[in-house]
C-alpha cells in the first residue's frame, strides 16, 4: 500500500506541477493537499494520525485540525469551483481504481452525495443488479 500512496503523491505532484509538501498556503497547494487527504481517507481508509505521520515524513508537519478542515472542504468547496482540480481528482481515481476495494469505496463516497429522495431509486437499481 505504501507504494500505491507514493505513486498517488507523485501523480498529484506531476499533474499539478507542484510539490504538495512545500510549506506554503497558496491555493493550488492547499487544494492539492486536500485532494491527497480526501483520497487517503476515503479510498485508503487512513486514520488522521497515519496521515499526520505521512506528511511529517515528507517534511510537512500537519495538525489533525488541518486534516479535518481539508476533508470537510474538499468535496463541497474546492472541487466544485476548480475544474483542473476535478480533472486531477478523476485522474487520481482512475489510477487507484483497479482493485475491488477501491471500487467499493468509490461507490460508497458517491452514494453519500446522493440526495435523500433519490436513495430509494438507487436501492431498487442496485437490487436489480445483484
Amino acid at each position: 500500500m505504501r507504494r500505491r500512496i507514493n505513486n498517488l503523491i507523485n501523480l498529484i505532484n506531476e499533474q499539478a506541477g507542484i510539490d504538495i509538501f512545500r510549506n506554503t498556503r497558496r491555493r493550488e497547494y492547499v487544494e492539492a493537499r486536500a485532494l491527497l487527504i480526501y483520497i487517503l481517507r476515503h479510498y485508503f481508509g487512513m486514520r488522521l494520525s497515519e496521515m499526520q505521520t505521512l506528511f511529517k515524513i515528507n517534511g510537512y508537519p500537519i495538525h489533525h485540525a488541518t486534516i479535518l478542515h481539508a476533508l470537510k472542504s474538499f468535496k463541497d468547496i474546492y472541487l466544485p469551483f476548480n475544474p483542473p482540480l476535478q480533472d486531477l481528482y478523476d485522474n487520481a481515481i482512475k489510477e487507484i481504481n483497479d482493485k475491488v476495494e477501491f471500487k467499493i469505496r468509490d461507490l460508497q463516497s458517491k452514494i453519500e452525495s446522493v440526495p435523500e429522495h433519490k436513495l430509494d431509486e438507487l436501492k431498487e437499481l442496485i437490487e436489480g443488479l445483484v
